[in-house]
């Protein structure tokens, strides 16, 4: 468990980096955080989660926003037999901004199920939720997002998205966005969509020279590319796109 609490105008950036050994024998992991975030302060929150096939990785994120606070979420997951994030914003000021930003790329035997919810209480407030996904191989992936606008939250700007390429035939994902508002001053909206790389993008690199596994690996690390940027360390930017290609050139055999 993890409990982290900001001090009024306080900034703080952690980064969890979580991952158990490939060869190990079954893991259940069991990790919860509790954050409040005070007036005027600033969360940035990676996450990234790096497992071996034998671990079932189960996280909880709450999260209390109090007025003019801003808080960056990322949560990337890479590997692991099963990966549910349970991630809820508590909007309880004024002014507050919730970003919540998702990547996952499972592969075979992996499924990653993603769950938000985003609950506006007070008025003049913002949240933007980009949710992504690559699914290779047999894998499976769920993304649910529900947004509250409470009758009080009038004001709110909510917008949430969730767009996922399928890379394998054999890949399937699972989506469900929600909004439910009781309040009638709102900017809100939210959206999924769910394809394959485009045929006519994959011919006009070959047919500029790059191999198909090439062309695959950059149309993907594109797509993807997107939520990575919102980082701003940089280290930590280039080892997530290191990682990501690394575990797309596994899939496609490279």
């Amino acid at each position: 468990k993890l409990l982290i609490y900001l001090e009024e105008g306080a900034e703080l950036t952690w980064v969890d980096d979580l991952g158990s050994s490939r060869e190990s024998n079954s893991i259940l992991s069991n990790y919860v955080q509790e954050i409040w975030v005070s007036k005027n302060a600033h969360l940035t929150f990676v996450k990234t989660q790096d497992f071996g096939l034998s671990t079932t990785h189960i996280d909880h994120t709450f999260i209390n926003q109090s007025d003019h606070s801003l808080v960056d979420m990322f949560t990337f997951s890479l590997n692991g037999g099963l990966i549910r994030n349970n991630l809820h914003f508590y909007v309880d000021g004024e002014q507050v901004i919730s970003n919540l930003n998702g990547l996952y790329v499972p592969g075979n035997d992996q499924l990653v199920d993603s769950h938000t919810v985003v609950d506006h209480r007070m008025p003049n407030s913002e949240s933007n939720e980009l949710y992504k996904g690559v699914l290779l191989g047999n894998s499976t992936g769920v993304f649910n997002g529900k947004i509250f606008v409470r009758p009080d939250a009038q004001k709110t700007n909510a917008f949430q998205s969730c767009k996922n390429v399928l890379a394998s035939d054999k890949a399937t994902m699972n989506t469900k966005p929600q909004l439910e508002i009781w309040a009638d001053d709102v900017k809100c909206s939210h959206g999924t969509t769910t394809g394959q790389l485009s045929d006519e993008a994959l011919f006009y690199m070959r047919s500029r020279g790059i191999s198909q596994d090439a062309a695959k690996t950059l149309l993907m690390l594109a797509f993807v590319q997107q939520v990575i940027d919102k980082v701003e360390n940089p280290a930590l930017k280039e080892s997530i796109s290191n990682r990501v290609i690394a575990k797309i050139q596994q899939a496609l055999g490279v």
